[in-house]
């Protein structure tokens, strides 16, 4: 699904804790690894920069050798420039599937959690982006600590606004059935803000309709294998009933669209996909919309 990553750490204590997580990449077909790093020469003076390069190069080493421990084939770069701004040129040219960024745990309740690195790729990507949520214990661990079989896909929650934004990740869920998914929720939630008013009344109506939908959507992953798939119609904040449900029934990934229903990018940052890749307990993957419908680079096998 996924052969060809980048993996883009941000700090050098958080990417090693990014490395250490990454034995389960294979569950979704990843097999080559580029590990990128970026160094902002900006406002560096040239021994301030001769200094930390060795540094740099040093650590990306180090982490290449986890990796390859685990598995994958592996290259290193270590580039100068805006790490958003390279990244998202390097995965286009050298058209790569995915990019990886960290995100901790420790910080789930606070406005930096996520690091710099993460959100400028989640904002800007044209590729989709996985967010991997770190644990503190991951810091300074030897990797025979880790489960190399670990199921990040145990189960999957694919929350849906039905539009084609999220029609067009839900390919990507498809592609991923028959891989090593073991369970899928589908989950709608009725946003009771729009559902206001006048509107209240028919929210009978509305839930009958949306499980007719979330219906044809499970019948379309039965058909492509899928063992076990739930359907659940919520009402409330889409952000806070997802975020319950991710806690409250052990999700291990979380698909869904980056861009939802009236998107604009300038308000990307406060959209529900953020919101999910920012609090999640699981890691997630968002799936940026199809922006050339005529011929798009980075289509899912299968279409």
């Amino acid at each position: 699904m996924f052969e060809k990553v980048i993996i883009a750490p941000d700090l050098f204590d958080d990417s090693y804790a990014l490395v250490r997580s990454l034995p389960g990449l294979k569950q979704l077909g990843v097999r080559r690894c580029l590990l990128l790093q970026c160094i902002n020469s900006r406002g560096l003076k040239a021994a301030e920069l001769e200094y930390i390069t060795p540094v740099f190069v040093s650590s990306l080493k180090e982490q290449q050798q986890l990796l390859e421990d685990m598995g994958y084939q592996v290259e290193t770069s270590l580039l100068k420039g805006l790490a958003s701004e390279e990244i998202k040129r390097v995965a286009t040219e050298e058209n790569y599937g995915l990019i990886i960024v960290g995100a901790r745990q420790r910080s789930l309740t606070s406005e930096t959690f996520m690091g710099g690195v993460a959100t400028e790729v989640i904002h800007h990507s044209q590729k989709p982006v996985l967010v991997i949520r770190m644990a503190d214990n991951q810091m300074g661990e030897s990797m025979d600590k880790y489960d190399h079989n670990q199921l990040w896909v145990s189960h999957v929650l694919f929350p849906t606004d039905f539009s084609q934004h999220a029609e067009h990740a839900f390919h990507y869920l498809l592609d991923m059935i028959g891989i090593s998914t073991q369970r899928v929720t589908i989950i709608h939630v009725q946003d009771n803000i729009r559902v206001n008013g006048q509107l209240c009344s028919q929210l009978r109506e509305f839930k009958k309709a949306d499980n007719e939908k979330l219906k044809q959507l499970r019948q379309r992953l039965l058909e492509k294998g899928a063992v076990e798939v739930r359907t659940l119609v919520k009402y409330g904040r889409p952000s806070a009933e997802i975020l319950k449900y991710i806690k409250e029934c052990e999700v291990t990934l979380v698909v869904m669209g980056s861009q939802g229903r009236g998107f604009i990018e300038e308000v990307f940052l406060g959209s529900v996909s953020h919101n999910i890749a920012r609090h999640s307990q699981a890691a997630v993957l968002l799936i940026p919309a199809e922006r050339n419908r005529a011929g798009p680079t980075n289509e899912p096998a299968n279409h």
